[in-house]
């Protein structure tokens, strides 16, 4: 895991609708904009589950950072080539 201004890249990410996992994706970039504090997640999918990615809400997950909250809302997805791109909200607070 790697952390930098507005930065977090990591091996495993998560989408998750409830405790069920819709998408794992490897070698994901988060990026977070300063301003709107919103962020852009991508990644290479490992796998999916076309059903869960209809459901709502979904939450993207960061399993290394779960003490710390690691978690935003998935507020629009896209799926081409194996490749996950979505737009996140801001961070949720710690569970």
């Amino acid at each position: 895991m790697r952390l930098e201004p507005n930065t977090i890249s990591g091996a495993r990410g998560l989408v998750k609708h409830q405790y069920q996992t819709a998408v794992e994706v490897q070698a994901f970039l988060l990026r977070r904009d300063p301003a709107s504090k919103k962020c852009t997640v991508s990644g290479a999918i490992v796998s999916q589950d076309a059903y869960l990615l209809t459901q709502r809400p979904l939450v993207f997950v960061v399993p290394s950072l779960a003490a710390a909250g690691g978690r935003w809302p998935v507020e629009k997805l896209s799926i081409t080539d194996n490749q996950l791109i979505a737009q996140l909200g801001p961070m949720l607070e710690r569970e």
